[in-house]
């Protein structure tokens, strides 16, 4: 972290990442390369993976955002996707992180709980690597942030899912953000995080995210992927 900007007020210059473009290495894993200057003045960097809206041209939804990455000492940014994506009720999920400590990370999952828009709570760490939900989070309607008490999910319950998306085409008349719903379902005997294949044949988009020391926001350019059956 470059401490010395930050406690003196003056700016960096302006970070460009838009014209990297992830690359796959001999292990299958997606690298990309940043030098040690770039590296001192990134706060936190994540990847993110995107699927397309069936129907909607050039519309993509954020299926997640994850800091799960691993920084090589040439400053090599290593992460994996491997085309296996968590889900619920056959359905995938949308999984934005918000915390991680040593011992593993917190994600939410935006959704509708009987009406109310909340976030699902999901936790990755040793006891449950497969992932766990504990909860829901109400959000508030005037600050869309989330609540600090926990809402139970069960059997009965009345839930659809929520999924964020950005147009990335040339029309300059679209809407740049959406959100869309999914199908709404009654919440059975298990509610449990399952991990679901990627459709074959479809193709994600794939790529990184940064956020400097002022709180500047990057994107890289997204390379293209697709699984076969």
């Amino acid at each position: 972290v470059n401490f010395a900007s930050e406690l003196t007020g003056e700016s960096i210059a302006p970070l460009d990442f838009s014209e990297q473009t992830p690359e796959m290495n001999e292990e299958g894993d997606y690298i990309i390369q940043l030098t040690p200057e770039e590296l001192d003045n990134l706060l936190e960097i994540y990847f993110t993976v995107w699927e397309p809206v069936f129907g909607e041209e050039d519309y993509y939804i954020m299926l997640g955002e994850s800091s799960d990455v691993e920084i090589a000492e040439d400053g090599t940014i290593i992460t994996e996707f491997d085309g296996v994506w968590p889900g619920i009720n056959g359905d995938f999920v949308c999984l934005y992180e918000i915390g991680r400590t040593q011992s593993g990370a917190k994600y939410a999952i935006p959704a509708v709980l009987n009406g109310e828009e909340v976030d699902i709570i999901v936790v990755f760490d040793d006891a449950n690597p497969d992932g766990r939900i504990i909860g829901a989070r109400p959000l508030s309607g005037e600050t869309g942030m989330a609540a600090k008490n926990m809402l139970k999910i069960k059997k009965g319950d009345k839930l659809k899912f929520l999924y964020y998306a950005e147009y990335f085409g040339e029309d300059e008349s679209k809407e740049l953000e959406e959100w869309y719903e999914g199908e709404e379902f009654t919440v059975g005997d298990e509610f449990e995080l399952e991990w679901l294949e990627v459709n074959p044949g479809e193709v994600y988009l794939y790529g990184f995210y940064f956020i400097d020391v002022q709180q500047n926001e990057y994107y890289t350019d997204f390379v293209e992927v697709e699984f076969i059956e």
